[in-house]
């Protein structure tokens, strides 16, 4: 390797905090003269002498935390909450070790944080539960008629962030469609028009909203460069609306 070399620019370096900073952020045992979840902190956000992030990605849950609705996820680590109390009714401290984790890389200067979502809230979904099912693996467990509510609980959580001084610059509302995602962690399944139809409704939903004009939704989020993305790219190549 010779660092000399330069081949392109990287806007960012970062990583996601699913599945580890709900818990991780709980960590308030001592490690010398820190917490372990400060320590953990500091190696990744701190720019002067540890890993120093420039991005942070933020899980948005599906609430499979908050329920037994959802028993294929075996590994409380692949569960997350939501911050629904009723619908378009919150609770900001839920989901508290995360935002611990988030805060802190906020802290550490970190100027691009991402929110995503794996899956749509557990109430939204086709089969109530945060992943798919053999029946409705082939197509989106987001049903049409929930584009609404779904959208408009990812707006008003990113607003709310923002509000509260969190910059965040990009929401990705499907991460890794072309899975199937039917067990094992919140995960949901679009098909490559699904995929460009929800896309464009919270493109169209946030414009609408003034202090959401600098956002940006990032889409795709695909799972592999090619093979099963082919048709993701070439479905939003084709959708003269999406381009």
């Amino acid at each position: 390797m010779n660092p000399e070399n330069q081949y392109q620019k990287i806007s960012s370096f970062g990583a996601s905090g699913a599945w580890w900073a709900k818990d991780v952020g709980g960590w308030i045992d001592q490690e010398g003269d820190q917490t372990k979840r400060d320590k953990i902190a500091q190696l990744l956000f701190d720019t002067k002498d540890r890993i120093g992030f420039s991005s942070y990605r933020y899980n948005l849950g599906a609430g499979s935390a908050d329920t037994n609705n959802s028993p294929k996820i075996t590994d409380p680590w692949r569960k997350a909450e939501n911050f629904e109390k009723a619908p378009k009714q919150y609770d900001w401290t839920k989901d508290k070790n995360a935002q611990y984790m988030l805060n802190q890389a906020v802290n550490y200067g970190i100027k691009d944080i991402y929110l995503f979502a794996n899956s749509p809230l557990e109430r939204l979904t086709k089969n109530g539960i945060a992943y798919g099912s053999n029946i409705n693996g082939s197509t989106s467990n987001l049903a049409k008629e929930n584009y609404q509510e779904f959208a408009d609980y990812l707006l008003d959580v990113t607003e709310h962030f923002i509000k509260q001084g969190i910059p965040v610059t990009s929401l990705s509302p499907i991460n890794e469609p072309q899975w199937e995602w039917t067990s094992g962690q919140e995960g949901c399944h679009y098909n490559p028009k699904e995929m460009v139809d929800f896309a464009k409704f919270i493109y169209k939903e946030k414009e609408k909203r003034k202090t959401l004009q600098q956002l940006e939704i990032s889409v795709p989020e695909l799972g592999e460069w090619m093979n099963s993305s082919q048709n993701y790219y070439q479905a939003m190549a084709s959708d003269t609306e999406f381009m």
